[in-house]
């Protein structure tokens, strides 16, 4: 989370925005997703069960609640600036940059997809992994605690 109120003094300061950042192929984010979706048959339903031991090819990333203006400066330029300044800071290892960027429109808000390749594997010893991202002056970063993310022993991204 992140972003919004860059300080500086005076008036003119922009307001602050909230914003989510939300792991979404994230075993705990796909079940609670599951559970909305199916209601009372998540437990039961044979589509949900493909969803959850679904084997995601990407870590999908996404940063909800920017307000829709911004969209204004148009879908390519924004994924253009978005492509340059988002990634996977993960341990020592080079950093991640996004593979696909999809903006999404939901109740006036923002919603932005990052999917990022599995091709340099994040794993435990990692520790933690950083989402940073820049939307024009304001910059949201997100801590995720790998040991936070463990569920049943294993790493579940």
């Amino acid at each position: 989370m992140g972003g919004g109120n860059m300080g500086g003094g005076g008036a003119s300061s922009p307001p602050a925005i909230l914003a989510n950042v939300r792991w979404q192929t994230a075993l705990p984010v796909k079940r609670a997703l599951v559970r909305m979706r199916f209601g009372e048959e998540a437990g039961t339903s044979t589509q949900a069960k493909q969803v959850l031991d679904a084997d995601d090819p990407v870590y999908l990333i996404v940063l909800e609640g920017l307000p829709a203006r911004m969209a204004q400066i148009g879908e390519a330029r924004l994924k253009e600036s978005l492509q340059k300044s988002t990634m996977l800071k993960h341990g020592s290892k080079n950093p991640i940059a996004p593979a696909q960027i999809q903006v999404g429109l939901v109740e006036k808000r923002l919603l932005i997809y990052f999917a990022f390749p599995k091709s340099d594997a994040i794993v435990l010893e990692d520790k933690d992994v950083e989402f940073v991202s820049k939307v024009g002056p304001m910059e949201f970063k997100k801590k995720f605690k790998l040991a936070d993310m463990v569920v049943d022993g294993k790493l579940t991204l």
